[in-house]
């Protein structure tokens, strides 16, 4: 497959290396077109209120006030926002989702300074999830 170039944090173009050893945080490779599809699939269970998305969706860890950790899932608007985010040597990705209109925003970036882009691209169509990027470093 491809892999898309990176860049620093002065635009550099910095091409990643594959991990030859999985980390279980970061070594997802992943077409935006695969990753969507799996979100809709999480999405559509947890839409029909299933056992196992009740389970999935239950805070179990505060962060504040208005952020909390599921199983893997952040949650936002007492659970009406999910999301979640990574970042590997150069690149930045984010997910958010509001439960209720089933709205999702996915960015996947190749840039150190990618989780701008995200916050950009997340909080114009979910303004709700606006609290998510007061947690997850956008510089």
């Amino acid at each position: 497959g491809r892999i898309a170039v990176g860049h620093g944090r002065d635009g550099e173009s910095l091409p990643d290396r594959p991990r030859l050893t999985p980390v279980a945080s970061s070594s997802l490779y992943s077409a935006l077109t695969d990753y969507a599809t799996f979100l809709q699939r999480v999405l559509g269970m947890c839409r029909e209120g299933s056992e196992e998305s009740r389970i999935l969706l239950t805070e179990h860890v505060s962060i504040n006030s208005e952020l909390g950790w599921a199983l893997g899932w952040g949650l936002a608007q007492e659970g009406r926002i999910i999301w979640q985010f990574g970042k590997n040597t150069h690149s930045r990705a984010c997910f958010a989702c509001d439960r209720e209109s089933g709205v999702g925003v996915l960015t996947l970036t190749n840039s150190h300074n990618g989780m701008a882009l995200c916050k950009d691209a997340i909080t114009s169509v979910l303004p709700a999830a606006g609290s998510i990027f007061d947690w997850i470093p956008t510089t």
